[in-house]
């Protein structure tokens, strides 16, 4: 009975030295006469077993394990528990600790100070989780932590005291939650201690650890256990020199040296177990040792020998002076080192971004496997940043058709499975929310079709479908049938016709019971393998795999929910959180589906064997060294002043560093070839990053190692298959579309190149990159060029005329597309049922055309009315316009209703504002709402011939007229109202922009007036004004010192709201439009100067210039009409001024395609040019 080590540096061959001494002793028990019942035992890391089976049969004469198992901490105790009888108890992992622990919270959380307030919040219970089993891991118990409590409480630290004394209830609370009936993960460990002298096949065997840099105190109970028990056990460990204690004195009980030692890790594990032998009186046997030599791995590698040899070693020593001087044990060992530098044994690459370093190095790996004939499984990546990385490598994986396996484990969380139950229990807590439900519809787990669920959300949007008592209510006969399904198919969840509300408090166990008959009742099963059946078909085994263990996975999860809490009385939003605790702690985990493929993982986490060749990505500053900083609910500090206490936790942020530094050693001497460092300039955020620290040791370590830019290599050089070839086609491409090719010669001659050389007659004989090299010559060249419907789909879209309204043309004169799209093709954005900007203007205006009504029906005019009529009718109109307004949407909410005062006060403000700017004039309104063309018009549509015998026949509705008959003339006045600022600009009415008030005008002036008896016209009509009146809110700037009376803020009110547009200059009908005006109007915008005439800046149009406009406005018009009638439907949306262009407010922007990067994309702009 007793232990021994065998030491070694990385590479030393230590695993297969003590494999081939456990099959030897394996071999000769099972020869022994009398038949040797030993067990041989290799305990390794859970990612090891596998490997570490398959090389003990590899390596085994006969090729079989018979005698010898492999296991980890975990499969050990199992196996245990499995012969002693210790399977009484269930044993908690993540989830089911997670699912304890919310019931725990649930009872004593009101006895928590600190901790209280947070216990609900995204991530609380898996931050306390974590910290529990740390305190489980690390063997502190309840003691421990109020020992930890009352020494933070003596040296004044009072917050860690008060979260370490909640800490302390939770503790206490989930190991009375335990009742003998559970057990954890990390407590199995403790039991497998207490059970190893009782079991038979542990009682003098042989065991050996391999693979670890050191053990946590459960553990160490363990391996105390089994050192008392076992007949030998052997302990393998990385151990070289680093400038701290020799190992042999280590392992005699001396020093461990100083945490800063690359190897104090080791050392200090072998002195932990000395003095654990020493306690126990177990005989130490000789140990092992294979230093002082060229590890065997590197015997042939001078670079690689001395890179293992010297990395985090200092002083460092340069591999060229080493050279020079011939002195140490590299040189005798390594005799073919040459004066060429490093060869190609170290690269070291610099890359653009992350997307072209995983480019490269996949490059690279085609370029050495067509050079050296090596197999995938050959290479290996490894990264400090899988998350990043992982994504980059996948896809370019595909992309180049190179297998890889990634060592990573997937988040069930996003999974459709999980998306569905999420959703259906969603929509009992959130009682029928528009999210839920459409979440739920659209998780992929529902059986409603894609296009009925389409049909069903616009008809939710519009009708403001929302909360259980509406989805009760019949629908339209459209949407009728699908709800009825809809509620059948989640009705164990919800219950009948979704009628939760009615239906009592249960408990867990009956939640879950009705979640797995909506599992059975939707076919999850079934599903879920017919999708992994597709992934499959499509050669993706990994998400195959993933979507075949997923319902597997859940209905594990719901067994432990009813198991574990399935008593307690939980509502509908509780049991939801419950749910995504559990599934929130589901990973999918997936085993290489092929032997050979690349292996790519991360440096802590993913074991490397056999390796000829290794890339290291993405060693960049904040990789590596990788942040290890921990917040939560024990900081760093507070790890770090709780040491000095004694207490045993988890390595603080110092000595994860220190840990780092080792995974690094053991990562960068796998390789037995070559080693390839890398790392991107520019993050995928295009942020600028730095190099590693790493990346200057090496060049420390190797004076010669330069750092490559294979971007800035010669094209020749960099097309090494077809792969990289593409790619570098594409760009070149692109530069030459943008011009930059000819700024230099070499640019120029990569191009001809590459070009010449993937259109030429040889690779273009291969129909497949004949294909790709047109698909780039047509995307790269791609130009936008005037679109046009053909003669027949325009006649059949829009037939030999336009028959519509002034809005409709100006939307054709912003963009012919923009026209189509609304017009032609009559799509719409999906009506919503809020209250949006839009619809203030919209009530606002239709409530003041009822106003009109109301006062005509009371034999009122706008002169006459008081203040109390106005404010009556103004209510009245309002209450009316509210009541048939979008099914009710003005009363849906108390928001709604303090809406619709808000608007209240702002129509009554419009009325006060109208009524005075009419009574300054001559003008009253004698029309509101006055339509021209159409059917019961009062005005006959306008209607121009076009060429080809084509029309237009415009229409359209006028919102205010107001008319003056004097001395044989005609005054008229358009007003149009605006809820927000307006101006009439000319060359937008020019440009067909702004036709409204012309064409209103023009209607009127070109028909007979319907207010006036035949034979009583006047000789003349006079266009008086076409003003737009904007109904916003106006905002004074007062100063605290001189604050307005009510009657003078009257009157800047009214000043602001003086209408806008343009004044027929003619001085009678200004006086017409306001008889008081004398130097600046209220009601006009009109100032006058000293001498008597008008400011360049007023809007005044001569009668020649009117005439002109008109005509103008007219030949806009027709042009846009023609244009749509040939089926133009180019988009060239028009800059409307300085500040705004027809995109801006378009609603078809993300789908038209408009951009103005590919050449042919232009805006129209005010001279008409494209």
């Amino acid at each position: 009975m007793g232990f021994s080590f065998c030491f070694g540096p990385s590479g030393s061959g230590k695993s297969r030295v003590m494999r081939k001494m456990i099959i030897d002793r394996a071999s000769g028990s099972l020869s022994t006469p009398g038949k040797d019942k030993t067990h041989y035992i290799v305990i390794v890391p859970e990612q090891y077993t596998m490997q570490t089976q398959k090389d003990l049969v590899e390596e085994h004469p006969s090729h079989v394990l018979m005698n010898i198992d492999v296991l980890s901490f975990g499969r050990l105790a199992y196996r245990v528990f499995q012969e002693t009888g210790e399977e009484g108890r269930t044993v908690l992992d993540d989830i089911g600790k997670s699912l304890l622990l919310r019931r725990v919270v649930s009872e004593c959380g009101e006895e928590l100070t600190v901790l209280q307030k947070g216990l609900h919040s995204a991530g609380m219970i898996d931050e306390i989780k974590s910290i529990l089993s740390e305190f489980l891991q690390y063997g502190v118990g309840e003691k421990e932590i109020d020992r930890m409590a009352s020494f933070a409480g003596k040296h004044g630290q009072l917050a860690l005291q008060a979260r370490l004394l909640d800490m302390g209830k939770l503790f206490s609370g989930f190991k009375k939650a335990q009742e003998d009936r559970y057990v954890t993960t990390e407590e199995t460990l403790d039991v497998l201690a207490w059970l190893i002298p009782v079991s038979d096949q542990l009682r003098g065997s042989v065991v050996l650890f391999d693979g670890f840099t050191g053990f946590t105190p459960v553990q160490y109970r363990v391996v105390r256990a089994l050192i008392r028990t076992a007949s030998d056990v052997f302990f393998s460990f990385t151990v070289s020199s680093d400038g701290g204690p020799d190992i042999t004195r280590t392992a005699e009980g001396g020093p461990a040296g100083n945490e800063e030692d690359l190897f104090y890790l080791s050392r200090k594990t072998v002195r932990d177990i000395v003095r654990m032998g020493e306690e126990e009186g177990i005989k130490k046997n000789p140990d092992i040792y294979l230093q002082g030599r060229i590890p065997a791995r590197f015997h042939s590698n001078p670079v690689l020998a001395h890179l293992e040899a010297s990395l985090f070693r200092y002083p460092e020593k340069a591999f060229s002076d080493i050279r020079r001087s011939g002195e140490g044990a590299l040189q005798k060992s390594c005799p073919a080192v040459s004066e060429e530098g490093t060869g190609s044994a170290l690269r070291l690459f610099a890359a653009s971004t992350p997307q072209e370093e995983v480019r490269r190095i996949f490059s690279s790996i085609r370029e050495m496997i067509a050079a050296t004939g090596c197999a995938y499984r050959d290479f290996a990546i490894v990264t400090a940043d899988l998350e990043t990385y992982g994504d980059l490598f996948e896809r370019e994986a595909v992309r180049s058709r190179i297998p890889v396996y990634i060592d990573r484990t997937s988040p069930a969380f996003n999974n459709i499975l999980t998306e569905g139950i999420r959703s259906v229990l969603q929509i009992s807590s959130e009682n029928f929310s528009y999210p839920s439900v459409f979440r739920y519809l659209r998780s992929g787990i529902s059986r409603i079709r894609d296009e009925e669920v389409d049909k069903l959300e616009n008809y939710c949007l519009a009708n403001g479908i929302r909360g259980r008592k509406k989805w009760g209510t019949p629908f339209d006969a459209s949407c009728e049938e699908t709800r009825l399904r809809f509620l059948r198919e989640i009705s164990p969840v919800t219950g009948e016709a979704g009628l939760e509300g009615r239906r009592p408090v249960r408990t867990a166990a009956d939640r879950t019971m009705e979640l797995y008959r909506f599992l059975v009742n939707c076919s999850a099963q079934e599903h879920m393998e017919s999708i992994a059946a597709r992934f499959e078909k499509e050669g993706d085994s990994v998400r195959s795999i993933q979507y075949r263990q997923i319902y597997r996975a859940v209905i594990d999860l719901l067994d432990k929910i009813h198991d574990l809490t399935g008593r307690e009385r939980i509502s509908a939003r509780d049991y939801l959180e419950l749910v995504e605790t559990g599934l929130s702690q589901i990973s999918l985990g997936t085993i290489p589906q092929r032997v050979d493929r690349i292996l790519v993982g991360d440096i802590e986490r993913t074991r490397l064997t056999q390796v000829r060749h290794l890339f290291f990505a993405g060693v960049n500053d904040g990789n590596i060294p990788r942040s290890v900083s921990k917040g939560g609910i024990l900081s760093d500090m507070d790890r770090e002043f709780l040491a000095s206490l004694g207490a045993v936790l988890s390595p603080a942020p110092r000595q994860q560093m220190f840990i780092q530094r080792l995974y690094l050693y053991l990562n960068m001497t796998k390789p037995s070839e070559t080693l390839t460092v890398s790392f991107a300039r520019v993050s995928q955020d295009q942020k600028s990053m730095r190099p590693s620290y790493l990346v200057h040791m090496l060049r420390n370590l190797f004076p010669d190692l330069k750092i490559e830019i294979p971007e800035q290599r010669p094209v020749e050089e960099q097309i090494r298959d077809n792969e990289a070839g593409r790619m570098i086609l594409a760009d070149l491409l692109r530069r030459f579309v943008e011009g930059s090719i000819g700024e230099s010669e070499e640019s120029a001659r990569d191009f001809r190149l590459a070009y010449g050389f993937y259109t030429s007659p040889e690779v273009t004989a291969d129909p497949e990159m004949k294909a790709y090299v047109r698909m780039l010559k047509k995307a790269a060249l791609c130009r936008y060029r005037p679109e046009f419907l053909p003669p027949e789909t325009a006649h059949a879209v829009y037939g030999d005329r336009i028959t519509g309204g002034i809005s409709r043309m100006e939307t054709g004169a912003k963009c012919l597309l923009y026209h189509h799209l609304k017009y032609g093709l009559h799509l719409h954005e999906r009506e919503l049922y809020e209250f949006a900007p839009v619809d203030t203007g919209t009530v606002l205006h239709d409530s003041l055309q009822r106003f009109h009504s109301l006062l005509a029906a009371e034999g009122l005019s706008w002169n006459d009315f008081t203040t109390e009529t106005a404010e009556r009718l103004v209510s009245q109109a309002l209450d009316e316009e509210a009541a048939v307004y979008r099914n009710l949407l003005m009363y849906k909410s108390a928001r709604d209703e303090s809406r619709l005062a808000r608007l209240k006060r702002r129509l009554l403000r419009t009325v006060d504002t109208v009524q005075f700017q009419i009574s300054k004039g001559d003008l009253v309104p004698v029309a509101a709402e006055l339509q021209f063309g159409g059917e019961h018009a009062r005005i006959p549509a306008l209607t121009y011939d076009l060429q080809n015998g084509l029309k237009l026949i415009l229409q359209g509705r006028i919102d205010r007229v107001d008319m003056f008959n004097g001395d044989g003339r005609r005054f008229l006045r358009v007003m149009d109202y605006k809820s927000g600022k307006r101006n009439l600009d000319q060359d937008q009415i020019r440009r067909g922009l702004q036709l409204q008030l012309i064409m209103y005008m023009e209607a009127l002036m070109h028909s007979p007036f319907p207010m006036e008896a035949p034979g009583q016209a006047p000789a003349s009509t006079v266009p008086s004004a076409l003003l737009y009146y904007s109904m916003k809110e106006p905002v004074l700037d007062l100063s605290p010192d001189s604050i307005p009376d009510p009657e003078n803020q009257k009157m800047q009110i009214r000043q602001q709201l003086k209408p806008t547009g343009l004044i027929y200059e003619d001085e009678e009908s200004i006086s017409h439009l306001d008889r008081s005006f004398a130097d600046s109007s209220m009601v006009i915008p009109v100032i006058r100067k000293k001498n008597g005439g008008y400011r360049s800046s007023t809007s005044l149009i001569t009668p020649e210039q009117y005439t002109l406009l008109a005509s103008d406005a007219v030949k806009a018009l027709c042009t846009t009409a023609q244009r749509i009638l040939d089926g133009e439907i180019t988009a060239a949306p028009a800059v409307i001024d300085a500040r705004s262009t027809a995109c801006d407010y378009c609603p078809y922007r993300d789908a038209c395609g408009f951009d103005l990067r590919i050449p042919g994309y232009m805006r129209t702009t005010g001279t008409g040019k494209l």
